[in-house]
């Protein structure tokens, strides 16, 4: 992860299997109190699409998580 600061926005530059993936919105004043969101998407091989979640029966489930974490610049 790289931290980048514009300002009093910083934003974030994230590694995503190897691949580099600028954060540039959402900032955060301060880099404190950001958040990814994780979620489970399922193949659905009778419509050849992925969806969100999946049917058991007649009930579909759905799974997601949130990771809340600071990206905060040493002070020079």
């Amino acid at each position: 992860m790289k931290v980048n600061q514009v300002q009093n926005a910083t934003s974030l530059t994230l590694d995503v299997n190897g691949t580099a993936v600028d954060m540039l919105a959402p900032t955060s004043q301060g880099g404190r109190n950001f958040r990814i969101i994780i979620e489970l998407w399922v193949y659905n091989s009778e419509m050849d699409a992925f969806e969100f979640g999946w049917i058991t029966g007649t009930e579909r489930h759905a799974v997601w998580l949130q990771i809340w974490f600071n990206a905060t610049l040493p002070e020079s």
